[in-house]
């Protein structure tokens, strides 16, 4: 308290705040000089992986299309997926001209973060686009290397980026583990076998009950 009025400490920034900050700052620099919508697209989601740690996985395919945006949304129908996830960036390889439409080939280059979609998914929509006729590869990207192939990003805002974003991401607590797979319940026991055989004791019981029924059937006709 100071006086009538109370003054409170605001917290202090935690070092994963601080580091995340620095490098998110300098990631909105580095995507101010890259004009194309798709590419900026696919930048920040690199640059937010690099930040964070994650993975980044890219699948490739070529599709035809009259465009690219038809390119990309025919990709996301075919996969079975939302087309909100990921980045998506399509380049014409070749033409051909139809009747009526000039159809193109396009390299359908799709970049997805762990951190939105899993393995499981890609293994599906991988399994969707070959059931389609389409042939996909699926491989790792480094998103530091990858950036630096967009045309916009400065060199040396990247170079800067990439020490900030390492700090950023020694910081970040370690993801959880995925929860143990339970093994389903041993069977319960088989029920004994019926006892087909008697024992001795069985007999024993079984004389000592005839004796004790004669002896009192004796006693009976004497009485």
């Amino acid at each position: 308290y100071s006086g009538t009025s109370c003054e409170t400490a605001s917290t202090p920034a935690s070092p994963t705040e601080m580091e995340k900050e620095k490098a998110e700052k300098t990631r909105d620099t580095m995507l101010n000089g890259v004009t194309d919508a798709k590419l900026k697209k696919k930048a920040k989601l690199l640059a937010d992986a690099a930040i964070s740690g994650k993975k980044v996985r890219k699948m490739s395919a070529k599709l035809t299309a009259s465009d690219a945006e038809t390119a990309c949304s025919d990709y996301y129908t075919k996969a079975g997926l939302s087309s909100s996830l990921g980045a998506c960036v399509a380049m014409a390889a070749s033409r051909r001209r139809g009747r009526a439409l000039t159809a193109t080939t396009y390299d359908v280059s799709v970049f997805f973060s762990d951190a939105e979609v899993d393995d499981s998914t890609l293994t599906v929509a991988t399994n969707a686009l070959k059931a389609e006729g389409i042939s996909v590869e699926v491989n790792d990207v480094d998103p530091i290397v990858e950036l630096g192939t967009i045309e916009g990003v400065d060199s040396s805002t990247l170079e800067t980026f990439k020490a900030q974003a390492t700090a950023a991401a020694a910081t970040m607590p370690p993801s959880p583990p995925p929860p143990p797979v339970s093994s389903p319940p041993p069977p319960p026991p088989p029920p004994p076998p019926p006892n087909l055989i008697e024992d001795d004791d069985d007999h024993a019981s079984a004389h000592q009950g005839f004796f004790l029924l004669l002896t009192m059937t004796a006693l009976n006709f004497i009485l």
